[in-house]
């Protein structure tokens, strides 16, 4: 295996990120669950949300990868224009779509409030604008938020290539667990626990495991031969979450239960990534190659895949899930919706994103 070589491993947890996220929101909005009869597998449409913890998970190892393998910094107005021609353009365009065709009552009321709090991703900062004009935007906010903070870390953590991302591990780890205790402290109930759980001190557990597993990789790499057992280590590490998205069973009839058991797994959900992808990264098998189209679409499809059953939603006349009884309209309108979501995703990432992207390559290319 070359050095240079994708790390498909990357491609199959983003693959499996943005699946559950899509899972959990067509179960909400169909009450149907595809996996039912599988299983252990029939958690995950349910518990799907976790998908997000994932993402942030992904996001610490994909933003230091680079600089984990290149050694240096390669300088403020890089970094940041590199992220801003792959977030903004995507965001932008759903932001108006959302505002065009499903605007909601309490951002007509000030609509300057919740458009400057979105452009600005201070969003999630407040009740009020935390879920306003379209609701997975929060975790955009929160994203965005940690890029801002990425830079002081990185800088540190270079100077000790492997050590430096291991400690920043443990030290981030103690302060989200210091917030978490925090916010349960507060005694506060309802959305507004569950969006100060949701802010980005509450994940630095998870991006930081991200940062510390592109590190453990890179030096893994250069001193470990590829070899088919890594993969074992991959599949445990996949066990593992499996078994903490099932831990998530009998805790949402206690009060803040599911809120409370999903930060509490959010830990150790770190360091079963961390396994996955340090076992992965090391098999010769190309794990998560079967999941690359959804790991490529994965960013359009977060954004619009919420939109586009809303709308079907109010086409096929599902205004309560819950009391629809005829299963055929169920399964139909989840099958619609993901395929209206891939199909409009892919439009958008090969007609839209990635032509982006390339220019804003050859742009810095040229400085």
């Amino acid at each position: 295996m070359r050095r240079d070589e994708r790390l498909e491993v990357l491609d199959g947890l983003r693959g499996l990120a943005i699946a559950l996220v899509v899972l959990f929101h067509l179960w909400q909005k169909s009450w149907w669950n595809p996996l039912e009869r599988l299983g252990i597998l029939e958690c995950l449409p349910r518990r799907g949300y976790l998908g997000v913890e994932i993402f942030f998970f992904l996001s610490g190892f994909c933003l230091y990868w680079p600089l984990a393998r290149a050694g240096k910094w390669p300088g403020l107005v890089h970094y940041l224009s590199r992220r801003a021609f792959k977030i903004l353009p995507s965001y932008w365009l759903c932001l108006v779509a959302a505002l065009v065709l499903l605007p909601e009552p309490g951002v007509r009321e000030k609509p300057w409030l919740h458009l400057l709090s979105h452009l600005s991703f201070l969003h999630p900062l407040t009740f009020e604008t935390y879920y306003s004009i379209h609701g997975v935007f929060w975790s955009l906010g929160v994203e965005v938020q940690f890029y801002l903070f990425f830079p002081l870390l990185a800088v540190l953590y270079l100077r000790r290539p492997l050590l430096g991302p291991i400690l920043g591990w443990f030290f981030l780890t103690l302060l989200a667990l210091a917030y978490r205790q925090w916010v349960v402290g507060t005694g506060t109930e309802g959305m507004g626990y569950t969006m100060r759980m949701n802010q980005l001190p509450a994940f630095l557990d998870l991006f930081g495991g991200g940062m510390a597993s592109a590190a453990l990789v890179r030096v893994l790499r250069e001193r470990v031969k590829p070899h088919a057992a890594w993969s074992l280590l991959c599949l445990l590490g996949l066990a593992v979450v499996l078994w903490l998205f099932k831990s998530f069973d009998g805790h949402d009839q206690e009060h803040n239960g599911e809120m409370n058991h999903q930060a509490l797994v959010r830990l150790p959900l770190a360091v079963a990534l961390l396994v996955t992808t340090v076992g992965g990264a090391l098999s010769p098998l190309g794990c998560g190659l079967p999941l690359r189209f959804l790991a490529l679409v994965s960013y359009n499809l977060y954004l619009w895949h919420t939109l586009v059953a809303t709308l079907l939603q109010k086409a096929m006349g599902i205004t309560e899930p819950w009391k629809v009884t005829d299963m055929g309209l169920r399964v139909r309108f989840t099958l619609v919706a993901w395929g209206v979501s891939l199909a409009l995703s892919a439009l958008l990432t090969y007609g839209f994103e990635l032509p982006i992207l390339r220019r804003g390559q050859r742009t810095r290319a040229t400085k």
